[in-house]
């Protein structure tokens, strides 16, 4: 209702995280896609806090631009990532930094910008050859398991870590209905400063962060009941 109320006839573009770094909740795509086709409106999704992670159909929910660094779930290098465009977004979005992969022919040489038909069009320059095999490695590796089962495994996780977290008297402030869930788990408590939470879990080598005035943890398809059960074992109550 939010984004229905601030649209006018100027906008164009709808940019939304498809899950949100500071609180975990994860946006309904299907349903902001729907809401850009009903005003001629291109849908931006920041997917590098879900995609490894959590499934998303990009022609279903009809997303228009999905940008995607590698370093966060899908668990590839640093400094590569990858951005999908429909083609409505192809069609409506400038090129405005022309790189020698971005035509047909880059061994012409000449000043003709004969421009790619596809997202290479956007290519700004000599890609990172060795982030793309690092990329490549990790998409192999993620594509050997049913992304289904991935995403299963992560929320079963998450739905463990809120359930002991609150039973030791934390409060979870991540949304955790259906659709709303994501890998991403924030809570804090009451009476424990959250600094010192930080501090007192990455001394025994539990890696968390500081988010939102809370920890938020983020277990991957990797982690164990076990380990969810170390973790909660180091909160004072």
């Amino acid at each position: 209702d939010h984004f229905r109320q601030a649209i006018d006839g100027r906008s164009r573009i709808l940019a939304v995280s498809y899950v949100q770094y500071s609180s975990g909740f994860r946006s309904d795509l299907a349903k902001l896609g729907q809401l850009c086709r009903d005003h001629d409106m291109l849908l931006v999704v920041d997917g590098t806090q879900a995609v490894g992670a959590m499934q998303i159909d990009v022609t279903a929910a009809g997303v228009d631009v999905l940008a995607v660094s590698a370093h966060k779930w899908m668990l590839g290098p640093l400094g590569i990532g990858f951005m999908a465009l429909s083609d409505r977004a192809l069609e409506r979005l400038a090129v405005k930094k022309v790189g020698w992969l971005s035509v047909r022919n880059p061994f012409q040489f000449n000043y003709v910008l004969d421009l790619l038909p596809t997202a290479e069009r956007f290519e700004p320059g000599t890609a990172n050859s060795p982030g793309i095999f690092g990329l490549g490695a990790t998409v192999e590796m993620l594509l050997a398991t049913s992304q289904a089962r991935i995403e299963a495994r992560i929320l079963a996780l998450t739905d463990l870590l809120c359930a002991e977290v609150e039973r030791h008297g934390y409060e979870v402030i991540t949304p955790r209905g259906v659709g709303e869930k994501s890998g991403i788990v924030i809570f804090r408590s009451g009476r424990h400063d959250s600094q010192m939470l930080l501090e007192r879990l990455t001394a025994v080598n539990i890696a968390v962060s500081l988010r939102n005035g809370g920890i938020r943890v983020s277990p991957h398809f990797y982690n164990t009941e076990a380990e969810i059960e170390q973790l909660v074992a180091q909160l004072p109550t």
